[in-house]
């Protein structure tokens, strides 16, 4: 939706810009660097760099603030930068690259990553997390503005977006709030920006689909006052709203859940949205929030307690839109939507030992509440929610593990590899393991959870080549595994293994959702491939389950996260060139960074060096996509990536290895394998 604005004009009182001495001893010293020119730049009195004062007018340039300056001649982005000399002014200097046009455009912030779309427009991001700046404040940098001019004499600075302002009373400190729209509307990530000449106006359009943003007040949190108003500013994109859900959360790990009502909301560039003060009051239970930062389908729980989660929002609750570009022989990215959750009960559906989870209950604001076992059991759970009439709607993954996966991330150093490609952030282990390292004769504890690729839900590993790991309800009872394959699906307990070819057009993503515990063998599909997902006949299978956002030739588009993701807050499943430095092409031997091909024997799984660090990808083998039982158990492994392998494949991209072959390629997306998460970029 695209949205236009005019300047809203507040009367302020403004402090002076550069003094005139300043700024010929700046002109002084820009004498002799050659190509360099000044440019002056005013924040107009109804748009500032930060928000002060009762009224939120106060606003100055701020140190070290940056623009971004282009022209109809020059569609460069280039960056200028303030001279801190001029900090606490409406007006500062900025120098930078010279060049002539007729007309100049520029943004605050810089953004490196800026794409210049033609002249007089711009494609940036709108920060997911947004740091506090202060009581009545946002930090400076959080609130993109934009100028035009015929000359660099004078740059004008006018605001992109409004402010949502909330003012709480209480006794605690205040360690995040997390803003989320309730009819679905972006709140941050790409947009474009166009100015209007006839009109003198800019252009607003949102190209990304993130509809929740979280104000990051730090570990040691803001501590509220009981009678005197604290002011919390978050930087919200203009546009109708159909309303908007706040999680307040404290530094003693209690919540507090506010909506606005359902009446349509609409926010104005330049102007702030201010919402009376209320006290705030932990929800009673003081559970701990696994969703602070974000939503998804997998939390990390690592130490003993009562924790919770939101169980309306779909993974991560972003949509994900469709490419229309997407070439591919097999596949499609036609988007995936997310819709809100009304869950009426929640339960355990599996643990993998008895007594870890417990209490679990839907609780006020439909959010999921559990309760570890105290002392802490290190292991894996789903839990679920179901409708009025008994169905699952949803379920998560529970990850129980002491570890800090945070500290121990290891970089792939792709820029080493023959990829002109940034570094990524790699888990030390797959995702639901318990060591990083092989761990003896019963090495279970460096498996991981396996997925069907596309698929939120995991299976459990196989402790042998024909024993899966034993898992348990809710009262303890150990789960079935059945051995035979099943002809329908079934949403009653234990494991069920289901011939897809036999079921059809009933293997779709939602029926997956609702029998999260059955694996689907390959169904029957209009193309040639191994998938548990139906397919039509001249349809094509969708690539973007995972987020992939094309085949992925080049690494130029890596992919995003999406509602089918299985990883936990802050990661997402790898793209497919992450093992570059591995296993840098499909059939040659292993590269540099291969340190071993045994731990003590060949069937424990390999380890190589990348830097410093020592990598482990224990053989786990994985589940055949046709029978549902293990293969290349204790040989091999194969580890999921995002996207399809190629534009001229049908199977998964993946990190491959058996006794036979040692290549970074495909595999049929039927099949059970590891996932390893990369933190997102």
């Amino acid at each position: 939706m695209a949205m236009r604005w005019n300047l809203l004009w507040v009367p302020a009182l403004f402090a002076a810009g550069c003094s005139s001495d300043v700024s010929s001893a700046m002109d002084a010293e820009r004498q002799d660097v050659p190509n360099r020119i000044c440019v002056r730049a005013s924040i107009s009195s109804a748009t500032r760099t930060a928000l002060g004062g009762e009224r939120g007018v106060d606003l100055f340039w701020s140190a070290g603030d940056r623009i971004g300056v282009w022209g109809d001649a020059s569609e460069v982005n280039r960056c200028f930068e303030m001279d801190d000399r001029c900090a606490g002014g409406v007006s500062a200097d900025f120098t930078g690259e010279s060049f002539a046009s007729t007309r100049y455009y520029a943004c605050y912030p810089y953004r490196e990553k800026a794409v210049v779309d033609g002249a007089g427009a711009v494609e940036l991001t709108l920060p997911q997390v947004q740091p506090f700046g202060g009581p009545g404040t946002f930090a400076a940098g959080s609130s993109p503005m934009v100028a035009q001019s015929s000359t660099l004499e004078l740059l004008p600075f006018r605001s992109v977006c409004g402010v949502v302002r909330l003012q709480l009373t209480g006794t605690a400190s205040v360690r995040s709030i997390r803003m989320e729209t309730l009819g679905g509307e972006a709140l941050c990530g790409e947009v474009r920006l166009s100015y209007d000449a006839a009109e003198d106006a800019w252009t607003l359009q949102r190209l990304g689909t993130e509809s929740a943003l979280m104000l990051d007040c730090s570990d040691e949190g803001i501590a509220l006052s009981p009678d005197t108003p604290t002011q919390f500013c978050l930087v919200v994109p203009p546009g109708e709203y159909a309303g908007w859900r706040f999680t307040i959360a404290d530094t003693s790990g209690g919540t507090m859940v506010r909506e606005t009502s359902n009446k349509a909301i609409t926010l104005e560039a330049n102007h702030v949205k201010t919402y009376n003060p209320f006290e705030y009051e932990a929800a009673a239970s003081s559970a701990e929030a696994l969703d602070a930062v974000e939503t998804a389908n997998c939390y990390v729980v690592s130490h003993a307690g009562t924790f919770d989660f939101d169980a309306t929002t779909m993974g991560n609750g972003r949509p994900t839109p469709a490419v229309a570009e997407y070439a591919s022989t097999y596949g499609s990215a036609a988007g995936i939507d997310a819709r809100r959750l009304e869950p009426v009960t929640a339960e355990l559906l599996w643990q993998t030992a008895p007594g870890m989870i417990t209490d679990v209950h839907l609780a006020d604001g439909g959010r999921l509440s559990f309760t570890t076992s105290d002392p802490f059991v290190e292991g894996n759970a789903v839990v679920a929610v179901r409708d009025a009439a008994g169905k699952i709607l949803w379920s998560w993954h529970l990850w129980f593990t002491a570890a800090d996966l945070d500290a121990t991330v290891q970089r792939y150093v792709l820029s080493e590899s023959s990829l002109s490609m940034p570094d990524v952030e790699m888990m030390d282990r797959n995702l639901g393991a318990l060591s990083a390292t092989y761990d003896g004769t019963d090495n279970t504890r460096s498996y991981g959870m396996f997925y069907q690729w596309g698929r939120k839900d995991p299976f459990v590993p196989f402790r042998t080549s024909d024993q899966r790991l034993a898992t348990y309800d809710a009262q303890g009872a150990e789960l079935s595994f059945g051995t035979a394959v099943e002809t329908s699906l079934t949403a009653g307990s234990g494991w069920h293994v289901v011939d897809g070819s036999r079921i059809g057009t009933a293997a779709t993503i939602a029926s997956s959702i609702r029998c999260p515990m059955n694996f689907i063998t390959a169904a029957n599909s209009g193309l040639a491939c191994s998938n548990w997902l139906h397919v039509a006949a001249g349809a094509l299978q969708p690539d973007d389950l995972w987020g992939c956002a094309d085949p992925l030739f080049d690494g130029s588009d890596t992919g995003t996260k999406t509602i089918y993701d299985p990883c936990p807050p802050g990661y997402r499943v790898p793209h497919r060139f992450v093992w570059a430095v591995l296993a840098p092409t499909a059939d040659s031997p292993l590269s540099k960074w291969y340190a071993e091909s045994t731990v003590t024997s060949l069937y424990d799984g390999f380890v190589f060096h990348v830097g410093d660090m020592t990598c482990y990808y224990p053989a786990t083998g994985c589940i055949a996509g046709t029978t549902g039982r293990s293969s290349y158990f204790g040989s091999g492994w194969t580890v999921w990536s995002n996207s399809a392998d190629a534009s001229d494949k049908y199977t998964a991209g993946a990190f491959v290895k058996s006794l036979s072959s040692r290549l970074l390629g495909g595999q049929n997306r039927s099949y059970g394998a590891q996932v390893r998460c990369m933190k997102e970029q």
